[in-house]
């Protein structure tokens, strides 16, 4: 669902077919509507493939072995299409002139640049909130992330969500490289948020597991055996410890073979 304000300064609300949301899934855009960012490098990393590689800022990315970039969320998307270990063919414009870069990014699939110039067709304005406006839109914001989360959930029963399922070091990746502490807060909350669902789930072992057999209990008027509950207990541990070890595995898998 999206929420859009018109040039007429009409809002409305729009609803996105579940295909398009599957697509933007597949292709690997987690956060799609946000500010669209030029493919222009504002700053390259030292020591890393792009600065080996002769990019410097300034530079316009226009393509990616073939694979146009319009925006620098682009970028990534286009990269993985390129299979692992291969180098990258990157189509650049610089002061007029086009010139074409091999990078061969690191293992983890990076080659150390940024950007941060906005479209310029974008305007933005910025807005101050008071304490309890604040509280307010923070709650707001908070039932928003949760309640996509949980209708995104679905997709971790796929074959796709399940290749992405990561332990500590895809939680470790979510982080940015370079220390930020609005960053820092948004994903801790985030981890929270989804800790939090994934707690109230149906799962013996879990709070949510817990709360099933008291509704039992409320029903029947008696409380299950305490050979039902050991058993229960046990499977919940079961299951809870191999997508434990499921979850770290892949990242090893990953870390190794990708």
């Amino acid at each position: 669902k999206l929420t859009v304000k018109g040039s007429d300064g009409a809002i409305r609300h729009l609803s996105l077919p579940d295909s398009i949301g599957k697509m933007l899934f597949l292709r690997g855009e987690t956060s799609p509507f946000t500010l669209k960012i030029a493919p222009v490098i504002d700053s390259v990393l030292p020591n890393m493939p792009a600065a080996q590689a002769g990019m410097q800022k300034g530079d316009k990315i226009k393509s990616v072995n073939g694979e146009p970039i319009y925006y620098y969320s682009d970028l990534i998307p286009a990269m993985n299409l390129v299979p692992q270990g291969s180098p990258l063919l990157i189509d650049i414009e610089r002061n007029g002139t086009d010139l074409q870069l091999k990078v061969m990014p690191t293992e983890g699939r990076k080659i150390g640049v940024m950007a941060g110039q906005v479209d310029n067709k974008i305007q933005i304005t910025h807005k101050d909130y008071g304490l309890g406006e604040a509280f307010a839109h923070g709650i707001g914001y908070g039932y928003n992330v949760l309640r996509d989360y949980v209708a995104q959930f679905k997709f971790v029963f796929t074959k796709k969500g399940a290749s992405e399922v990561g332990g500590f070091g895809s939680i470790g990746k979510l982080f940015p490289e370079k220390w930020n502490w609005l960053a820092f807060w948004h994903i801790t909350a985030f981890l929270s948020i989804a800790l939090a669902f994934m707690n109230i789930l149906p799962i013996p072992a879990l709070d949510g597991g817990h709360v099933v057999f008291l509704l039992y209990e409320m029903v029947t008027g008696k409380a299950p055996s305490q050979k039902v509950l050991e058993y229960a207990q046990m499977v919940g541990f079961v299951l809870l410890v191999s997508l434990l070890l499921y979850a770290n595995g892949s990242d090893l898998y990953r870390a190794i073979f990708k």
